[in-house]
C-alpha cells in the first residue's frame, strides 16, 4: 500500500539542534578539481564502528566550491564493490571516473536551495552490518564551463545518525528516466513547451516494492531545461491522485516537498504506476 503522511521534516538547516545525535562528516578531502566542463568525482565512506544498526536522522550540506552542482551518498549494499586497491583509493581521496558499482541506492543528496532535513524523533534510515549497509559512496558532479584551473574541493554532506530504535524506517524511492545512450530524447526545435512523460509501470513498482509505503515528501532535479515537474499516480488507466506540482521549477531552488496535510491513501500497488 502507498499511503501519505504529513510534516515529515523540519526545514531548519545548520540551525537545527540535532540533540545528542552523532554527526559524520562524509566529505571530499580538498580533492583538484577537474579543468573539464562536466566532471563525476567519488569517495568511499565506512560506517562508523561501535553498533552493527544506526538510524540516520538527518543531514546538511557542506558547499565548499561554487562549482559544485550537486551532491549525492549512495549506499552499497552488500558490502564494498570494489577491489581493494580501488576502495584503497576512494577511501584516500577521490576518483574523478564513473566508480558507483552497486552503490546505486539513494541515502542523501543536495542541489543548490536545498538546506538540509531533520527528520520526525520517530523516523530514521537505517545503515549498518545489521541491514548489509557499510558503505557509503559520495558522489560530487562538478559543473565547471570556464575550464578554471587550480580549482580545490572540500564539499559532502553531513549525516547525523543514532542508535535509538525507531518506530518508522525511511528510505528514497527514485523514479524517473536515467537516459541509457540507446534512448536518448530530444525537444523538436522551435517547441515553446514540450511535455515528457515517465512512468514507472506495476511491473517495475513490484520488483522495487516488496512492501507497504508511505510517501512523505518528494523532491525534483532537471538541471537547467526543465520548466515544470509533477508526480502522480495512475490507477487502472487513470490518474486518481497528483502527490505534488511543482509549477516553476528553477536549479538554484530544489528543496524537499512534504506532503503536510494530505492525508489520502493510495491503494495496493498492484495495477497502479506513478508517473
Amino acid at each position: 500500500m502507498v499511503t501519505l503522511q504529513g510534516e515529515p521534516f523540519f526545514f531548519e538547516g545548520l540551525s537545527h539542534d540535532f540533540g545528542n545525535d552523532e554527526r559524520w562528516d562524509i566529505i571530499m578531502q580538498d580533492i583538484p578539481i577537474p579543468t573539464e566542463e562536466t566532471n563525476y568525482c567519488y569517495s568511499l565512506h565506512k560506517v562508523p564502528d561501535g553498533a552493527t544498526r544506526y538510524y540516520i536522522t538527518g543531514d546538511t550540506p557542506n558547499v565548499d566550491n561554487e562549482l559544485v552542482h550537486h551532491l549525492v551518498v549512495y549506499g552499497c549494499f552488500g558490502g564494498s564493490p570494489f577491489t581493494e586497491e580501488e576502495a584503497q583509493r576512494l577511501q584516500d581521496g577521490a576518483i574523478c571516473e564513473y566508480a558507483m558499482g552497486r552503490c546505486n541506492s539513494f541515502i542523501a543528496e543536495w542541489a543548490p536551495g536545498n538546506r538540509g532535513r531533520a527528520f520526525q524523533a520517530n523516523m530514521g534510515l537505517p545503515m549498518g552490518s545489521e541491514v548489509e549497509l557499510e558503505y557509503l559512496l559520495l558522489e560530487v558532479h562538478y559543473d565547471n564551463p570556464r575550464g578554471l584551473e587550480g580549482e580545490t574541493d572540500s564539499s559532502g554532506l553531513t549525516l547525523y545518525y543514532s542508535e535509538e530504535d525507531k518506530e518508522i524506517e525511511i528510505g528514497l524511492f527514485a523514479t524517473g528516466d536515467f537516459q541509457p545512450e540507446d534512448s536518448l530524447w530530444a525537444i523538436p526545435p522551435g517547441d515553446p513547451f514540450h511535455l515528457y512523460e515517465i512512468n514507472c509501470t506495476p511491473e517495475c513498482m513490484e520488483k522495487g516494492l516488496d512492501e507497504d509505503i508511505t510517501i512523505i515528501a518528494a523532491g525534483y532535479h532537471m538541471h537547467g531545461t526543465g520548466t515544470q515537474m509533477e508526480l502522480g499516480i495512475i490507477r487502472d488507466g487513470e490518474e486518481v491522485e497528483k502527490f505534488h506540482t511543482m509549477k516553476y521549477y528553477d536549479f538554484n531552488y530544489q528543496p524537499f516537498f512534504s506532503n503536510e496535510g494530505n492525508d489520502e491513501t493510495w491503494r495496493s500497488i498492484d495495477n497502479q504506476m506513478l508517473v
